[in-house]
């Protein structure tokens, strides 16, 4: 039975009250939310109706590599970084995963429509659009993440092991 001609709401059944029918809303709700926690990879201790789907958090997007060198620099960096600013990456792996290069390429446009970066790891905030392309500076990836100027792409100085690493002899012109 509807109660009026713009009311989209039925009756409850006979014998229910309010609160059986909000603890079956609840119960729904809960169910809907353990079914969105396996689709995106969520622990069982992160799960929360309005967590899951009023978050604004993580905002800050990386796409890595599973054998990626540059990929690998970048870990310990994010760690600080994530620990600075209290929140945390969501992190695609692309190689084995379709669906996350695709997604990778889609955020990888620039306005005209061309790829920007074309490489790994890429870095893609949520909150202001802005991406990184490629191992970077911890204080440029700290500005990416705030918000702040920063160089889409910008080389880190490397690091003592690369500088001890012995080099290749190079050709010299006569």
């Amino acid at each position: 039975m509807r109660r009026g001609a713009a009311s989209q709401w039925q009756d409850r059944p006979a014998g229910l009250s309010s609160s059986a029918v909000a603890a079956e809303t609840m119960m729904t709700m809960h169910s809907l939310v353990l079914v969105l926690a396996c689709a995106s990879g969520l622990k069982l201790k992160e799960l929360s109706p309005r967590r899951l789907l009023f978050r604004e958090e993580p905002y800050l997007v990386e796409f890595h590599g599973v054998v990626c060198e540059q990929c690998d620099e970048m870990k310990p960096v994010m760690r600080r970084l994530e620990k600075k600013l209290g929140t945390r990456f969501l992190k695609y792996e692309v190689w084995n995963d379709p669906a996350a290069y695709k997604l990778m390429q889609f955020l990888d446009k620039n306005p005209s429509g061309k790829s920007q970066c074309g490489g790994l790891p890429f870095f893609y905030n949520r909150r202001t659009g802005a991406v990184v392309c490629g191992a970077t500076t911890e204080a440029n990836l700290e500005n990416w993440a705030r918000g702040r100027k920063h160089a889409v792409v910008l080389t880190p100085p490397p690091s003592a092991e690369q500088l001890a690493a012995p080099r290749p002899p190079t050709l010299r012109a006569r």
